[in-house]
C-alpha cells in the first residue's frame, strides 16, 4: 500500500504510541515516539519501517488518505454553520468529534480502537478533507452549535407576555439579573427557629455521647452542628430585634434588583437608559420612586412594559443589550 507525502502513520497507543510522517522518495521521519514528540527526527525507508511493524504485529493506522483524491462530484458538499458539531461514530471504540470553524473544520477528539489519539486536534480546510480521513463505515451526526451573535439578534422573540419577552432575552444573551423579593423578618425568624429545632437535638446527643477520648470525626460533627445552631440563633435574634423595632414592617418583603456578570438589558425611561429585568411574574427597572437609577435602589416593578412607562417603538420596547462588550439595539 502506498501513502501520499505528508501522511501521518501511527502504531500503538498511549505510552507505546509511535508516529511517522511520509516523505518523498519512499522515506519516513519519526515525529512521535513512546507517546511523546521527538526533538531529533530519525529518517528511514518506509518499506523497512513497514517490515518492522509487521514483525512486531503492529497495525498501521493512517491519519490521511492513502490514495489520490477522487474526482469531485457534481453534488456540492454540505455547508454547515459555524460552531456546528460533527460526530463520526462507528462504535464506542472508534469515533471522532469535530467543530465547524470560520475557515474549515477543527477536529477536537479522536478515539480509535478504544484509545484516545495523542494528536487528535487537527485542522482541515473543508468538510470534504475531514471526511476523507474517516475510516470506512460509521455515520456522521450533526448537532447545531452555539448560535452566533448575529443569529441571536435576528432570531424572533416568541413571547405571550412582557415577562416572557425579557426572560427570552436574558436566556439568549446569558443575562444574570432578576427582580427578587427578600424574605420578611417574620419569615427569617420562622426559618431560623426551624433550623434550631432541626440541628439542636443532634448536637445535644453528640455532646452527651462524647467520651473521654473523642475522635477527630466526632469533634468535627459537633463543630458542624454547632455552627448551624449558631447561625440560626444569630438570624433569629436579628429578626426578633427588627420585629420589635419596626413591628409594622415585620411582614414586609423588600424589593431587590439582583445582578451579577457584565451582560445586561437596558430600557429607556423618559430618555434615560435604565437596566431592566424580570422576576416574580413582573418586569422591573433599576429606578426607584425618587428617580435614582442604579442597581442598589429599590426597583420599580409592574406586569407590563406599558405600566412601567418605558419607551416603545412599533409596539415593542426600545431595548439595548450589552453582550460580550458589544451594545446591541433590539
Amino acid at each position: 500500500m502506498s501513502y501520499a507525502p505528508g501522511t501521518v502513520l501511527s502504531i500503538g497507543f498511549g505510552e507505546t504510541l509511535e508516529q511517522v510522517v511520509v516523505l518523498t522518495e519512499n522515506k519516513i521521519a519519526t515525529c512521535c515516539y513512546a507517546g511523546k514528540p521527538v526533538g531529533r527526527r530519525d529518517i528511514m525507508s518506509l518499506d523497512d519501517w513497514k517490515i518492522l511493524c509487521t514483525a512486531q504485529g503492529q497495525q498501521i493506522r493512517s491519519d490521511a488518505p492513502v490514495a489520490a483524491a477522487a474526482p469531485s462530484s457534481s453534488t456540492s458538499a454540505p455547508v454547515y454553520a459555524v460552531n456546528t458539531i460533527l460526530r463520526w461514530k462507528k462504535d464506542d471504540d472508534n469515533r471522532r468529534t469535530a467543530m465547524v470553524v470560520k475557515d474549515g473544520i477543527l477536529q477536537l477528539k479522536e478515539i480509535m480502537l478504544g484509545r484516545r489519539s495523542a494528536n487528535d486536534k487537527k485542522f482541515f480546510s473543508s468538510f470534504a478533507d475531514w471526511k476523507s480521513t474517516l475510516p470506512s463505515g460509521g455515520e456522521i451526526a450533526v448537532q447545531v452549535g452555539t448560535p452566533t451573535v448575529e443569529s441571536k439578534i435576528s432570531a424572533p422573540i416568541v413571547a405571550k407576555t412582557d415577562v416572557e419577552y425579557i426572560n427570552e432575552l436574558k436566556k439568549r444573551f446569558r443575562v444574570q439579573t432578576a427582580y427578587v423579593l427578600e424574605k420578611s423578618h417574620n419569615q427569617n425568624r420562622e426559618e431560623a427557629i426551624s433550623m434550631l429545632k432541626q440541628n439542636g437535638p443532634p448536637l445535644a446527643k453528640m455532646i452527651a455521647d462524647l467520651g473521654a477520648t473523642p475522635t477527630e470525626e466526632s469533634i468535627s460533627s459537633i463543630l458542624y452542628y454547632a455552627n448551624q445552631v449558631l447561625n440560626a440563633a444569630s438570624l433569629a435574634y436579628r429578626s426578633q430585634v427588627m420585629i420589635r423595632y419596626k413591628p409594622t414592617e415585620a411582614d414586609l418583603r423588600k424589593k431587590k434588583f439582583q445582578a451579577s456578570g457584565r451582560q445586561a438589558i437596558y430600557a429607556f425611561f423618559k430618555g434615560a437608559k435604565v437596566e431592566i429585568t424580570s422576576g416574580n411574574g413582573q418586569v422591573a427597572i433599576a429606578r426607584d420612586s425618587q428617580g435614582r437609577i442604579a442597581r442598589w435602589t429599590t426597583p420599580t416593578a409592574a406586569s407590563t412594559f406599558a405600566e412601567l412607562g418605558i419607551e416603545m417603538v412599533n409596539g415593542k420596547p426600545r431595548l439595548e443589550v450589552e453582550y460580550r462588550k458589544k451594545k446591541i439595539s433590539m
